[in-house]
């Protein structure tokens, strides 16, 4: 990343099970989750913001409170640094390959470079089985 440091931008994801018993009341609690309301609520609690909506939402109400302002600056500073993963349906095979290499590093059965080649393998056995290739150096 050119010298700059950058956080893993993780996120909660959601989804609605094929057989799931109630799929309107699922949907119903996903848009509850995703609502600018339960933003608005979840950012006031320290979580930066997903919605730009709920951002702005929180600027407007920051206006009167320069620490309330301070700290919206700072999560703005810290998004600039984020990085967000990818979307595509095989994501969470690849990042489940991703942990087991990096905990493998962690915990020192293998070297950070070790550990990131062969999570890269991983990630590119998963990629080949579903279609979607990636170099892998």
């Amino acid at each position: 990343f050119g010298g700059r440091r950058a956080a893993y931008a993780g996120c909660h994801s959601f989804a609605i099970p094929k057989r799931a018993g109630n799929p309107e009341g699922a949907l119903e609690l996903l848009r509850f989750f995703t609502s600018l309301e339960s933003q608005v609520d979840e950012a006031g609690r320290g979580a930066l913001p997903v919605r730009r909506s709920a951002f702005a939402a929180m600027r407007e109400e920051a206006k009167t409170d320069p620490r309330k302002a301070r700290r919206l600056d700072l999560l703005a500073e810290t998004s600039d640094d984020l990085i967000i993963p990818p979307r595509f349906a095989a994501y969470p095979d690849c990042e489940d390959a991703i942990w087991h290499g990096l905990q493998k590093a962690m915990t020192g059965a293998l070297s950070p470079r070790d550990a990131v080649h062969e999570a890269a393998r991983a990630v590119a056995e998963v990629l080949s089985r579903s279609a979607q290739p990636l170099e892998v150096r």
